[in-house]
This record gives structure tokens, C-alpha cells and sequence, in this order.
């Protein structure tokens, strides 16, 4: 039961941008966060955190690609996060969620499903109420149907908590 009281979204939430590339597609994400309950564990100079990620992205195929053009993916993650309690509060992430594709291609990729999974992992600093960071998110099925074409983008990260 504490851990699932943790998990419920709390009055602490956060705005993102996010912006990266993968191959021929660029992606930019509006992120719409609400932190858990309560911190998951507590250490004397660490924490592990979480919050629950909504996501509107946006992707488009470089002028070169001759296939489908651009696309919009819906999302839901929930997202831990390992914080150092410094000043600059050093962090890595992780979290596995579920997208939902406008289109079963990105770019040249069909996708067999518009049901995906996105998995992220990051890095990044926090000061105050900014994070700036790096992510890796990683797009798939994870084998539901075939073809499964990973999309993998590399992106770039900026956090508003209010």
C-alpha cells in the first residue's frame, strides 16, 4: 500500500521541452509532468523520485525522405528518477510508457501498430526549479506485431518545475 500511495500524482508539477533527432526525423515534445506522492527511497545524499509523464510530440522527415512526412505520438510515462540532494542536483532517469501514433510510419519505419511503447533513459543537472538534460527514447512495439522498426531518438531536455 505505501507504494502505491507513492504513485498517485501529487500538486508538484512540471513543464517540459524536449527537442532531437533520430536518423532522417526530427521530434519535439511537449511534456506535462505531475510528481508521485511521496519520494520512493531516501538516502543520506541521494533520492529515487518519480513523476508521471503526458506527452504531445511532434516528428517530421527531413526534406530528403520521399515517405510519410510528419506525425504526432500521445504518451504516458511514468518516470524514476535517481537525485543527488547538492546544490546542483546531478540526476539519471529512466521510465517505460505507452505512445499512441497518429500514423503506422514514421519517416520511411512502418510500425505494424500505432500502440508503442517508449522507453527513455536520461541524464541531467537540476537547480532549483530548472532541469536541463539529455535523453535517449526508444520507440517500439516490443514485438507485439510485425514489422517492429526501432525509432531511436536523441533529444535534449528542458524541465520547469512550478
Amino acid at each position: 500500500a505505501p507504494l502505491t500511495r507513492a504513485l498517485v500524482p501529487t500538486q508538484g508539477q512540471h513543464l517540459a521541452l524536449t527537442m532531437g533527432t533520430e536518423n532522417h526525423t526530427t521530434l519535439a515534445q511537449l511534456i506535462y509532468a505531475r510528481d508521485f506522492a511521496s519520494t520512493l527511497l531516501d538516502g543520506p545524499t541521494w533520492q529515487l523520485i518519480g513523476h508521471w509523464e503526458a506527452s504531445l510530440s511532434n516528428w517530421w522527415a527531413d526534406k530528403a525522405q520521399r515517405t510519410e512526412q510528419q506525425g504526432w505520438m500521445l504518451g504516458l510515462t511514468p518516470v524514476l528518477q535517481y537525485q543527488f540532494k547538492t546544490v546542483l542536483r546531478p540526476y539519471i532517469e529512466f521510465g517505460i510508457g505507452v505512445k499512441y501514433l497518429s500514423d503506422m510510419r514514421i519517416a520511411d519505419q512502418y510500425k505494424s501498430t500505432q500502440f508503442q511503447f517508449g522507453d527513455l533513459t536520461g541524464i541531467g543537472i537540476q537547480y532549483r526549479n530548472l532541469q536541463l538534460g539529455f535523453r535517449f527514447l526508444h520507440i517500439s512495439n516490443a514485438g507485439i506485431e510485425t514489422p517492429n522498426p526501432a525509432t531511436n531518438y536523441y533529444t535534449l531536455k528542458m524541465d520547469y518545475r512550478f
